[in-house]
């Protein structure tokens, strides 16, 4: 099986995990993106490869203190 080639920024996507409700990108009060490799991507990234995250602080609302 072939190892595939070196990852190009079309073998990326962002991706931010979230909780599903209300369609909101924020979890615990702050949104995180990373720079994911999409799945069907056969492409490999060395050692030195840095995973950038993002990271943003969300406003609280009232469903943030439900429990």
């Amino acid at each position: 099986m072939p190892l595939g080639h070196a990852c190009k920024s079309e073998d990326y996507k962002q991706w931010s995990p979230s909780d599903g409700r209300n369609g909101s990108q924020c979890l615990l009060g702050r949104q995180i993106v990373y720079r994911r490799r999409i799945l069907h991507a056969h492409c490999f990234n060395g050692y030195d490869f840095d995973r950038p995250i993002t990271l943003r602080k969300c406003p609280c609302d009232r469903e943030d203190f439900e429990w």
